[in-house]
């Protein structure tokens, strides 16, 4: 179904007649600003909003932690996304490039390198571990497993979910301590980029990251606040509980978006002809 099928039912569903603003935070944003608006355009339409405001998550994630203050927002999910928001008004994404491209931490990572480790390991002659047993029980042999992952109905999905799996061995399985290593490291790194384009910016003081995954297993959320106030110590690393859609409604109800304003597509649609169906 459809984004804009998605709206359009959920506003038929509560009744609502007349939308005064209707604020996006995507996944996937159309590629164009001309393609952008005609989307906003069109939806604004069906469901009579008077404005349409269209961005992607990322920026929404952002807004959620800083509302409009300088800092790095670490989003951490299926994939990651990383952006930054310096103290002269600039805004940066500096991932959330996709699982083909990278989102490495992000649940779906975490998955697959769990995957990558436990078949690598199969050869050194050392006794399966939980993680082992883990991955055959979801997904099946050892012998087969790829062939397993690549035919699944949502090979994508399937791996990030087994990103749990991978975080409940982390008490007695060597193979999950290495994946959340490597993770924490990829998430450092991706912070690191992001103060690399402000130029160690001074007038950035917090990193703020957020993740069901890592804050749902004690010693993940401990190894990755460490791993960050490790690298920088002078700063405060905070565990933020704000969700991307609290910083579309942000957008939604200020009148001056401040910094993000460039990285928006706001449509004021002040005809209103069409009608939800």
């Amino acid at each position: 179904m459809t984004i804009s099928r998605l709206v359009v039912e959920a506003v038929r569903a509560h009744h609502i007649e007349d939308v005064d603003t209707l604020s996006l935070g995507l996944s996937t944003v159309p590629g164009t600003q001309k393609v952008a608006r005609d989307f906003a355009t069109s939806l604004g339409s069906q469901v009579h909003a008077k404005r349409v405001i269209v961005t992607d998550d990322a920026l929404t994630h952002h807004v959620a932690q800083f509302h409009g203050a300088p800092g790095v927002a670490l989003a951490i999910g299926t994939g990651t996304a990383c952006t930054v928001l310096d103290s002269t008004g600039r805004f940066r994404s500096v991932s959330g490039y996709g699982f083909l491209l990278g989102d490495d931490g992000g649940a779906f990572w975490v998955g697959r390198q769990a995957l990558r480790y436990v078949l690598d390991d199969r050869h050194s002659g050392k006794p399966d571990g939980g993680l082992t047993r883990a991955a055959e029980t979801t997904f099946g042999p050892l012998s087969q497993l790829p062939a397993l992952v690549h035919s699944g109905d949502r090979p994508v999905n399937e791996i990030a979910h087994f990103a749990r799996e991978v975080f409940g061995a982390l008490g007695g399985d060597p193979l999950a301590l290495r994946v959340l290593q490597d993770a924490c490291a990829a998430l450092v790194a991706a912070s690191e980029r992001a103060l690399e384009v402000v130029q160690d910016d001074a007038g950035i003081d917090s990193i703020v990251w957020t993740s069901k995954l890592f804050a749902g297993y004690p010693k993940a959320k401990e190894a990755l606040h460490h791993s960050l106030q490790g690298r920088w110590p002078n700063r405060n690393v905070i565990h933020g509980v704000g969700a991307p859609i609290d910083g579309a409604l942000w957008l939604g109800e200020c009148d001056d978006p401040g910094p993000y304003g460039d990285h928006l597509v706001r449509e004021n649609l002040k005809e209103r002809t069409s009608r939800v169906r």
